[in-house]
Protein backbone atom coordinates (compact mmCIF):
# COMPACT_ATOMS: atom_id res chain seq x y z
CA UNK A 1 0.00 0.00 0.00
CA UNK A 2 1.11 3.70 -0.41
CA UNK A 3 -0.22 6.98 -0.41
CA UNK A 4 -2.34 8.39 -3.04
CA UNK A 5 0.20 11.14 -3.70
CA UNK A 6 0.26 12.21 -7.14
CA UNK A 7 -3.18 11.39 -8.29
CA UNK A 8 -5.54 14.18 -7.81
CA UNK A 9 -9.43 12.56 -9.31
CA UNK A 10 -11.66 15.55 -9.62
CA UNK A 11 -15.00 14.74 -10.06
CA UNK A 12 -16.50 16.90 -12.61
CA UNK A 13 -13.63 19.43 -13.63
CA UNK A 14 -13.34 19.40 -17.22
CA UNK A 15 -9.94 19.13 -18.28
CA UNK A 16 -8.91 18.09 -22.00
CA UNK A 17 -7.91 14.45 -22.31
CA UNK A 18 -8.30 11.62 -24.80
CA UNK A 19 -10.69 9.35 -22.95
CA UNK A 20 -12.77 11.59 -20.73
CA UNK A 21 -16.60 12.19 -19.68
CA UNK A 22 -19.03 10.80 -22.43
CA UNK A 23 -21.45 13.82 -24.71
CA UNK A 24 -24.85 13.33 -25.43
CA UNK A 25 -25.76 11.73 -28.84
CA UNK A 26 -28.30 14.93 -28.25
CA UNK A 27 -25.05 17.06 -28.56
CA UNK A 28 -25.71 19.78 -25.76
CA UNK A 29 -29.80 19.45 -25.14
CA UNK A 30 -31.51 18.02 -22.43
CA UNK A 31 -31.86 15.28 -21.57
CA UNK A 32 -28.01 14.61 -21.46
CA UNK A 33 -26.62 11.35 -20.78
CA UNK A 34 -26.25 11.16 -17.04
CA UNK A 35 -27.29 7.64 -15.94
CA UNK A 36 -30.51 7.08 -13.83
CA UNK A 37 -29.66 6.25 -10.19
CA UNK A 38 -33.09 3.89 -9.67
CA UNK A 39 -32.05 2.10 -12.91
CA UNK A 40 -28.32 2.06 -13.79
CA UNK A 41 -26.84 0.83 -10.69
CA UNK A 42 -23.03 0.16 -12.39
CA UNK A 43 -20.76 1.56 -15.03
CA UNK A 44 -17.14 1.32 -16.20
CA UNK A 45 -14.85 3.70 -18.39
CA UNK A 46 -11.48 5.01 -19.25
CA UNK A 47 -10.53 8.24 -18.11
CA UNK A 48 -6.85 9.85 -19.27
CA UNK A 49 -5.29 12.23 -16.77
CA UNK A 50 -4.59 15.63 -18.03
CA UNK A 51 -1.29 17.06 -16.43
CA UNK A 52 -1.50 19.99 -13.69
CA UNK A 53 1.97 21.21 -12.91
CA UNK A 54 2.14 23.11 -9.39
CA UNK A 55 4.24 25.90 -8.50
CA UNK A 56 6.92 23.57 -6.93
CA UNK A 57 6.75 21.58 -9.71
CA UNK A 58 4.88 18.80 -8.31
CA UNK A 59 2.65 17.15 -11.48
CA UNK A 60 -0.91 16.10 -10.35
CA UNK A 61 -3.16 14.67 -12.85
CA UNK A 62 -6.74 16.07 -13.17
CA UNK A 63 -9.82 14.14 -14.87
CA UNK A 64 -13.79 13.98 -14.68
CA UNK A 65 -13.98 10.73 -12.99
CA UNK A 66 -17.43 10.47 -12.20
CA UNK A 67 -21.06 12.46 -13.09
CA UNK A 68 -23.59 12.70 -10.96
CA UNK A 69 -26.99 10.94 -11.62
CA UNK A 70 -30.18 12.35 -13.36
CA UNK A 71 -33.11 12.47 -10.62
CA UNK A 72 -35.04 15.47 -12.12
CA UNK A 73 -36.35 15.98 -16.22
CA UNK A 74 -35.95 19.24 -15.97
CA UNK A 75 -32.05 19.26 -15.55
CA UNK A 76 -29.00 17.25 -17.07
CA UNK A 77 -28.22 15.87 -13.47
CA UNK A 78 -27.77 16.41 -9.61
CA UNK A 79 -25.65 18.67 -7.80
CA UNK A 80 -22.47 16.90 -5.53
CA UNK A 81 -21.67 17.15 -2.23
CA UNK A 82 -19.47 15.81 -0.07
CA UNK A 83 -16.24 13.64 -1.90
CA UNK A 84 -13.93 11.21 -0.39
CA UNK A 85 -10.68 9.35 -1.80
CA UNK A 86 -8.78 6.71 -0.06
CA UNK A 87 -5.72 7.77 1.79
CA UNK A 88 -4.15 4.54 0.27
CA UNK A 89 -3.21 3.01 -3.08
CA UNK A 90 -3.58 -1.05 -3.33
CA UNK A 91 -0.93 -2.65 -5.63
CA UNK A 92 -0.93 -6.11 -7.53
CA UNK A 93 -4.47 -6.41 -6.88
CA UNK A 94 -7.38 -8.38 -9.40
CA UNK A 95 -9.43 -6.23 -11.50
CA UNK A 96 -13.06 -6.99 -11.18
CA UNK A 97 -14.20 -8.89 -14.15
CA UNK A 98 -15.38 -7.35 -17.21
CA UNK A 99 -14.58 -5.06 -20.13
CA UNK A 100 -13.93 -0.71 -19.94
CA UNK A 101 -15.85 1.39 -22.54
CA UNK A 102 -13.34 3.58 -24.22
CA UNK A 103 -14.09 6.77 -26.16
CA UNK A 104 -11.70 8.94 -27.38
CA UNK A 105 -13.14 12.27 -28.25
CA UNK A 106 -15.70 11.05 -30.08
CA UNK A 107 -18.77 12.61 -29.87
CA UNK A 108 -21.77 10.79 -28.85
CA UNK A 109 -20.13 7.54 -27.56
CA UNK A 110 -20.77 7.17 -23.56
CA UNK A 111 -21.92 4.36 -21.09
CA UNK A 112 -25.99 5.49 -21.17
CA UNK A 113 -27.70 3.26 -23.96
CA UNK A 114 -30.41 5.53 -24.12
CA UNK A 115 -28.54 8.66 -24.57
CA UNK A 116 -24.90 7.84 -26.46
CA UNK A 117 -23.70 5.61 -28.98
CA UNK A 118 -22.38 2.05 -27.96
CA UNK A 119 -18.30 2.68 -27.36
CA UNK A 120 -15.42 0.78 -27.70
CA UNK A 121 -14.30 -2.02 -25.61
CA UNK A 122 -11.29 -2.73 -24.29
CA UNK A 123 -10.21 -5.13 -21.53
CA UNK A 124 -7.99 -4.88 -18.50
CA UNK A 125 -7.42 -7.41 -16.19
CA UNK A 126 -4.60 -5.96 -14.16
CA UNK A 127 -2.42 -6.91 -11.70
CA UNK A 128 -3.28 -3.23 -11.46
CA UNK A 129 -3.20 -0.50 -8.69
CA UNK A 130 -6.11 0.49 -7.19
CA UNK A 131 -7.72 3.24 -4.94
CA UNK A 132 -11.53 4.29 -4.56
CA UNK A 133 -13.50 7.23 -5.15
CA UNK A 134 -16.88 8.61 -4.01
CA UNK A 135 -18.98 11.84 -4.31
CA UNK A 136 -22.77 12.42 -2.54
CA UNK A 137 -25.51 13.72 -4.85
CA UNK A 138 -28.45 15.62 -4.15
CA UNK A 139 -31.62 17.25 -6.18
CA UNK A 140 -35.11 17.93 -5.99
CA UNK A 141 -36.86 15.04 -7.91
CA UNK A 142 -39.59 15.65 -10.51
CA UNK A 143 -42.22 14.83 -7.32
CA UNK A 144 -40.43 17.69 -5.46
CA UNK A 145 -39.04 15.64 -3.38
CA UNK A 146 -35.29 15.96 -1.71
CA UNK A 147 -33.47 13.31 -3.71
CA UNK A 148 -30.16 12.11 -1.69
CA UNK A 149 -27.71 9.04 -2.75
CA UNK A 150 -24.33 8.49 -3.22
CA UNK A 151 -21.87 6.97 -5.80
CA UNK A 152 -18.79 5.44 -5.48
CA UNK A 153 -16.12 3.72 -7.66
CA UNK A 154 -13.07 1.00 -7.85
CA UNK A 155 -10.52 2.79 -9.68
CA UNK A 156 -7.85 0.77 -11.15
CA UNK A 157 -4.35 1.52 -13.34
CA UNK A 158 -1.54 0.28 -14.48
CA UNK A 159 1.89 1.79 -12.86
CA UNK A 160 3.36 1.44 -15.62
CA UNK A 161 0.99 4.19 -17.56
CA UNK A 162 -0.40 5.92 -14.14
CA UNK A 163 -2.32 8.89 -16.64
CA UNK A 164 -5.17 6.53 -18.17
CA UNK A 165 -7.80 5.05 -15.06
CA UNK A 166 -10.12 2.37 -15.28
CA UNK A 167 -13.04 3.25 -13.65
CA UNK A 168 -15.73 0.72 -12.21
CA UNK A 169 -18.42 2.79 -11.05
CA UNK A 170 -21.09 1.57 -8.84
CA UNK A 171 -23.99 3.16 -6.91
CA UNK A 172 -23.23 3.02 -3.44
CA UNK A 173 -26.96 3.92 -2.06
CA UNK A 174 -30.26 6.09 -2.65
CA UNK A 175 -33.27 7.43 -0.42
CA UNK A 176 -35.79 6.77 -2.44
CA UNK A 177 -37.49 4.50 -5.34
CA UNK A 178 -37.57 6.57 -8.63
CA UNK A 179 -37.83 9.91 -9.94
CA UNK A 180 -41.53 10.88 -8.21
CA UNK A 181 -40.97 9.05 -5.06
CA UNK A 182 -40.99 10.28 -1.27
CA UNK A 183 -37.36 10.33 0.74
CA UNK A 184 -36.80 7.53 3.08
CA UNK A 185 -33.28 9.00 4.41
CA UNK A 186 -31.01 11.62 3.78
CA UNK A 187 -27.10 11.07 3.76
CA UNK A 188 -24.26 12.76 5.63
CA UNK A 189 -20.16 13.01 4.78
CA UNK A 190 -18.38 9.82 3.82
CA UNK A 191 -15.33 8.41 3.50
CA UNK A 192 -13.43 4.95 1.43
CA UNK A 193 -10.69 2.64 1.56
CA UNK A 194 -9.03 0.78 -0.79
CA UNK A 195 -10.38 -2.09 -0.82
CA UNK A 196 -13.52 -0.45 -1.87
CA UNK A 197 -15.56 0.13 1.69
CA UNK A 198 -17.66 2.95 2.28
CA UNK A 199 -18.45 4.53 5.52
CA UNK A 200 -21.50 7.29 5.18
CA UNK A 201 -24.00 8.72 7.74
CA UNK A 202 -27.83 8.42 7.38
CA UNK A 203 -30.52 10.28 9.04
CA UNK A 204 -34.06 11.89 9.13
CA UNK A 205 -33.23 14.69 7.34
CA UNK A 206 -33.94 17.03 9.90
CA UNK A 207 -35.34 20.20 10.33
CA UNK A 208 -37.27 18.78 7.01
CA UNK A 209 -37.70 14.85 8.19
CA UNK A 210 -38.16 12.40 5.05
CA UNK A 211 -41.68 11.46 4.50
CA UNK A 212 -41.33 8.02 2.71
CA UNK A 213 -41.90 4.87 3.57
CA UNK A 214 -39.98 3.05 6.44
CA UNK A 215 -38.56 6.36 7.25
CA UNK A 216 -34.74 6.36 8.88
CA UNK A 217 -34.82 8.51 12.54
CA UNK A 218 -32.19 9.40 14.57
CA UNK A 219 -28.23 8.78 13.96
CA UNK A 220 -27.15 5.86 12.27
CA UNK A 221 -23.46 5.08 10.21
CA UNK A 222 -23.32 2.59 6.88
CA UNK A 223 -20.61 1.00 5.23
CA UNK A 224 -21.47 -0.79 1.87
CA UNK A 225 -18.68 -3.11 0.63
CA UNK A 226 -18.71 -1.89 -3.11
CA UNK A 227 -17.07 -5.01 -4.73
CA UNK A 228 -20.03 -6.90 -3.22
CA UNK A 229 -22.85 -4.94 -4.81
CA UNK A 230 -25.13 -6.22 -7.17
CA UNK A 231 -25.20 -4.40 -10.31
CA UNK A 232 -28.58 -5.03 -10.97
CA UNK A 233 -30.45 -4.16 -7.47
CA UNK A 234 -31.02 -0.77 -6.04
CA UNK A 235 -29.56 -0.21 -2.48
CA UNK A 236 -32.52 2.27 -1.11
CA UNK A 237 -31.76 3.12 2.59
CA UNK A 238 -35.12 2.86 4.75
CA UNK A 239 -35.18 2.01 8.58
CA UNK A 240 -36.65 -1.88 8.15
CA UNK A 241 -33.04 -2.76 6.35
CA UNK A 242 -35.15 -4.80 3.39
CA UNK A 243 -33.84 -3.09 0.33
CA UNK A 244 -30.11 -2.47 1.40
CA UNK A 245 -27.52 -4.91 -0.49
CA UNK A 246 -23.82 -5.43 0.69
CA UNK A 247 -24.12 -2.64 3.42
CA UNK A 248 -23.61 -2.96 6.88
CA UNK A 249 -25.32 -0.89 9.64
CA UNK A 250 -23.20 -0.09 12.13
CA UNK A 251 -24.87 2.02 14.02
CA UNK A 252 -28.12 2.07 14.32
CA UNK A 253 -30.90 5.01 15.10
CA UNK A 254 -28.46 6.16 18.19
CA UNK A 255 -29.67 9.16 20.27
CA UNK A 256 -25.70 10.33 19.95
CA UNK A 257 -24.73 12.31 17.31
CA UNK A 258 -22.01 11.06 14.97
CA UNK A 259 -19.71 13.56 12.92
CA UNK A 260 -18.25 12.49 9.63
CA UNK A 261 -16.94 8.68 9.85
CA UNK A 262 -13.61 8.28 9.03
CA UNK A 263 -12.36 4.79 8.84
CA UNK A 264 -9.71 1.85 9.58
CA UNK A 265 -8.83 0.70 6.37
CA UNK A 266 -8.59 -2.87 5.69
CA UNK A 267 -5.51 -3.61 4.91
CA UNK A 268 -4.56 -1.57 8.09
CA UNK A 269 -7.25 -3.50 10.06
CA UNK A 270 -5.99 -6.55 8.58
CA UNK A 271 -9.75 -8.04 7.96
CA UNK A 272 -12.06 -7.31 4.15
CA UNK A 273 -14.48 -4.64 6.08
CA UNK A 274 -12.02 -2.15 7.22
CA UNK A 275 -13.04 -0.60 10.72
CA UNK A 276 -14.88 2.37 11.52
CA UNK A 277 -13.34 5.70 13.22
CA UNK A 278 -15.89 7.82 14.01
CA UNK A 279 -16.03 11.47 16.73
CA UNK A 280 -19.52 11.79 18.20
CA UNK A 281 -21.04 14.68 19.51
CA UNK A 282 -20.24 13.40 23.09
CA UNK A 283 -16.75 13.96 22.87
CA UNK A 284 -16.34 10.14 22.30
CA UNK A 285 -13.92 8.56 19.78
CA UNK A 286 -15.73 5.84 18.23
CA UNK A 287 -14.07 2.73 16.72
CA UNK A 288 -15.06 -1.10 15.73
CA UNK A 289 -17.78 -3.22 13.76
CA UNK A 290 -20.62 -4.86 13.85
CA UNK A 291 -20.88 -6.21 17.52
CA UNK A 292 -17.59 -4.88 18.73
CA UNK A 293 -18.00 -1.01 18.93
CA UNK A 294 -15.88 0.72 22.03
CA UNK A 295 -16.31 4.38 23.07
CA UNK A 296 -13.49 5.77 24.14
CA UNK A 297 -14.76 8.93 26.28
CA UNK A 298 -12.08 11.27 25.59
CA UNK A 299 -8.71 9.13 25.71
CA UNK A 300 -8.03 10.22 22.29
CA UNK A 301 -7.56 14.20 23.38
CA UNK A 302 -4.24 15.22 24.75
CA UNK A 303 -5.01 16.49 28.35
CA UNK A 304 -1.68 17.70 29.15
CA UNK A 305 -1.53 20.52 26.96
CA UNK A 306 -1.94 24.35 27.86
CA UNK A 307 -5.36 25.93 28.66
CA UNK A 308 -6.86 21.75 28.48
CA UNK A 309 -6.41 20.87 24.66
CA UNK A 310 -9.23 17.73 25.56
CA UNK A 311 -12.06 19.47 26.79
CA UNK A 312 -13.87 18.85 23.31
CA UNK A 313 -13.46 18.15 19.71
CA UNK A 314 -15.35 19.57 16.89
CA UNK A 315 -15.31 18.51 12.99
CA UNK A 316 -14.30 15.05 11.03
CA UNK A 317 -11.41 13.01 11.77
CA UNK A 318 -8.38 13.26 9.61
CA UNK A 319 -6.13 10.36 9.06
CA UNK A 320 -3.07 9.15 7.60
CA UNK A 321 -0.93 5.38 7.40
CA UNK A 322 2.16 7.33 8.20
CA UNK A 323 3.21 7.07 12.00
CA UNK A 324 2.72 11.03 12.76
CA UNK A 325 4.12 10.51 16.21
CA UNK A 326 6.60 8.19 15.82
CA UNK A 327 5.94 6.10 18.39
CA UNK A 328 4.77 2.70 16.53
CA UNK A 329 1.08 3.28 15.78
CA UNK A 330 -0.63 1.35 13.34
CA UNK A 331 -2.25 4.20 12.17
CA UNK A 332 -2.99 8.27 12.89
CA UNK A 333 -5.81 10.40 13.48
CA UNK A 334 -6.10 14.07 14.26
CA UNK A 335 -9.01 16.34 14.84
CA UNK A 336 -10.05 19.73 16.24
CA UNK A 337 -9.61 20.16 19.77
CA UNK A 338 -11.41 22.60 22.27
CA UNK A 339 -9.47 24.22 25.39
CA UNK A 340 -11.06 25.36 28.48
CA UNK A 341 -12.31 28.44 27.64
CA UNK A 342 -13.79 26.66 24.88
CA UNK A 343 -11.78 27.88 21.88
CA UNK A 344 -11.10 26.04 18.78
CA UNK A 345 -7.38 26.73 18.30
CA UNK A 346 -5.89 23.62 19.09
CA UNK A 347 -5.21 20.15 16.75
CA UNK A 348 -5.46 16.78 18.70
CA UNK A 349 -3.13 13.89 17.06
CA UNK A 350 -3.41 11.04 18.50
CA UNK A 351 -2.50 7.04 17.16
CA UNK A 352 -4.65 4.03 17.00
CA UNK A 353 -4.08 0.51 16.91
CA UNK A 354 -5.32 -1.80 14.13
CA UNK A 355 -8.46 -2.57 15.29
CA UNK A 356 -8.90 1.76 15.75
CA UNK A 357 -8.90 1.31 19.57
CA UNK A 358 -6.61 4.13 21.07
CA UNK A 359 -3.27 3.31 21.43
CA UNK A 360 -1.22 5.77 24.01
CA UNK A 361 0.06 8.32 21.76
CA UNK A 362 -1.27 11.33 21.94
CA UNK A 363 -0.64 15.12 21.19
CA UNK A 364 -1.86 18.56 20.97
CA UNK A 365 -0.74 21.08 19.23
CA UNK A 366 -1.77 25.39 19.38
CA UNK A 367 -2.81 27.31 16.36
CA UNK A 368 -0.92 30.41 16.46
CA UNK A 369 -2.72 33.37 16.79
CA UNK A 370 -0.42 35.26 14.28
CA UNK A 371 1.53 33.32 11.15
CA UNK A 372 3.96 34.90 9.40
CA UNK A 373 5.06 34.13 5.30
CA UNK A 374 8.85 35.20 4.86
CA UNK A 375 8.23 34.39 1.16
CA UNK A 376 7.04 37.17 -0.76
Amino acid sequence: MKPTVGILAVAGLCAPALAQDSVSANFGGLPGDALSPFTDQCARYVVDLSPILTSQDNVFGVAPVLKTGRTNSGFFNGFFSASTISPLVAQEVGVTPGSFALWENAPGLGVNPQANSEPNEVVFDGPASRFSLGTAEFATNDGGFSYSGIIGSLVYFDPAEPNRLYVDRRQIAINSTDILARDSSQFGGLSSDSSGNFWYRGDDGGPQPVSGPNPLPANNVYRTRLVDRDCQLPNIITNDNATTDATDRIITNSADTFSVPANIPAVIAGDADGQLASPNFNTQYVSGDLGSLVFANGTHLDMSGPGSFGSDHRGALGSTSFDWLGSGSAYSLAILARDAVNRTGNINVFGVNADGSVDNNRLGFTIPGTITDNAD
